[in-house]
């Protein structure tokens, strides 16, 4: 029964690939194109297929232990929760030692940028290791984030960011990620996306509970259903999950302004970084509600500036 229900979420894993991969491959072709990616169609299919498998591993033990505790426990969905809330909290925490352990080129950064972006960590009173990540071997977009809780905390810039902006520029970026170390968003945003998981989850549970089968009413059916319902729920919970990092996003442009005193610096990193990865200033509303996890260039540029918004 075991491989059975592992067979079944892994073979749904593998049709929900199959279906992206023709809107993945354009995606690629459209960035290989217009030379932001630098990976080759064999690289890419490769990292495509690896990407694949983790998912049906994934997804075959995760459907495996929820039909095994449905069978079990009424109550399998408290137990599925706290589950998701768990493993959300340990991936984020786990994440810099699985870039580690994945042997991927990150290294401490030095010379006098060091000395500069150190200073912006004193006045923040922050002390987060800062690495800089190799990856102009792949990809052309500049990159900046902080990842890991606790004590795995380390900010990360890539080569492309160094290469590519001022060191005004670089100093703002680093000190908008301290906005978010300093109110907690990597542990707050682990924390919204499993309880929007969980939402999601069960609103799929509830609906397909009340849908009525004529033939086999089994776990394995239902299952497949709920999969469904909980890609539909995806329209009512992804507006929240984006408001959400888009308000964290305001606030840590608001704190890396306070922080450098260089709002010139943060409206040129703003404007070259959407430049640079072909990015709307002002997108629709349908592509802000939905796709969006950070407001888009005319909005941040005009909350640094103190001006109206003028974007629709």
């Amino acid at each position: 029964m075991w491989a059975v229900r592992f067979i079944f979420g892994a073979a749904l894993a593998l049709l929900a690939k199959l279906a992206s991969a023709i809107p993945e491959f354009y995606l690629y072709r459209i960035d290989r194109i217009m030379g932001l990616s630098n990976e080759l169609a064999r690289e890419w299919a490769l990292s495509w297929c690896v990407d694949t498998l983790v998912s049906m591993l994934a997804v075959g033990i995760l459907i495996a232990v929820v039909l095994w505790l449905v069978a079990r426990t009424h109550q399998w969905y408290i137990y599925t929760a706290l589950g998701i809330v768990v493993i959300s909290i340990a991936i984020a925490y786990a994440t810099p030692f699985a870039r580690t352990f994945a042997h991927d080129r990150i290294e401490p950064i030095r010379g006098p940028l060091s000395t500069r972006l150190h200073r912006i960590e004193t006045r923040a009173g922050s002390s987060l290791p800062i690495y800089v990540q190799t990856r102009s071997n792949r990809s052309q977009i500049e990159a900046a984030f902080v990842e890991g809780l606790g004590n795995s905390d380390c900010l990360v810039l890539s080569d492309t960011l160094l290469a590519g902006e001022t060191p005004r520029e670089i100093a703002f970026a680093v000190a908008y990620e301290l906005g978010f170390v300093r109110d907690h968003d990597p542990l707050r945003r682990a924390l919204y996306d499993a309880l929007l998981v969980i939402f999601g989850t069960a609103l799929a549970v509830f609906i397909a509970d009340r849908v009525g089968f004529r033939r086999d009413d089994d776990e394995l059916s239902r299952m497949a259903l709920v999969g469904a319902l909980l890609c539909a729920a995806y329209l009512v919970v992804s507006p929240i999950d984006n408001a959400v990092s888009s308000s964290m996003a305001l606030r840590a442009d608001r704190y890396a302004v306070a922080l450098t005193h260089d709002p010139a610096a943060g409206v040129r990193a703003i404007v070259r970084q959407t430049d640079q990865s072909l990015g709307q200033v002002c997108p629709n509303v349908v592509t802000r509600i939905f796709l969006m996890r950070v407001p888009s260039a005319g909005v941040r540029v005009a909350a640094i500036n103190g001006v109206p918004n003028g974007c629709p």
